[in-house]
Formats: C-alpha cells, structure tokens, sequence
C-alpha cells in the first residue's frame, strides 16, 4: 500500500510543556548603547525547550552597571517567572 495524504478541516495539537528553569547562555553588548540576551527554557528532564531572545532597551542597559543580578531579576520579569524564595 502506498502512502497517501488526505487532507482534513485544520486542527490545533496544543502540548503543554512545564519550565522550570532558565539559563542566559549569551548576552551581545552593544558597548553604552543596549544588550541582547539569549536565554534557554528548560523542563524538569533538562530538556531545552525554547530559546528566547530578550533585548534589553538604552535604559535597561544603563541600569545594569556590573549587577548580573539585575539581568537575572530582568529575564524573570519580561518572561513572566518568579525566583524561588
């Protein structure tokens, strides 16, 4: 029998996936002008689940000075997370 494709009314497959942490794998400086940061998802297994990219606007930047707290606290907010108490 050979393979046949037949088409069908479109229908979502939604799979939801649970992250339960994050990484900052590479921040690109834009030297006293911005930053870009890429950011892995991860599930429990330590599976990769998405990459975000987040950029950090002319005023995020000036507020980082040598805090990397900062970008942790800042990936936490525009991702939507909460740090652990």
């Amino acid at each position: 029998m050979y393979e046949q494709v037949i088409p069908i009314v479109p229908q979502d497959i939604t799979e939801v996936r649970t992250v339960v942490s994050f990484a900052i794998n590479r921040v690109s400086v834009n030297l006293f002008e911005n930053a870009n940061i890429e950011v892995y998802l991860y599930d429990s297994n330590k599976n990769i689940i998405k990459v975000d990219f987040i950029e950090l606007t002319n005023a995020e930047y000036a507020d980082w000075g040598n805090d990397d707290k900062y970008i942790t606290n800042l990936v936490c907010t525009k991702l939507g997370f909460v740090l652990p108490s």
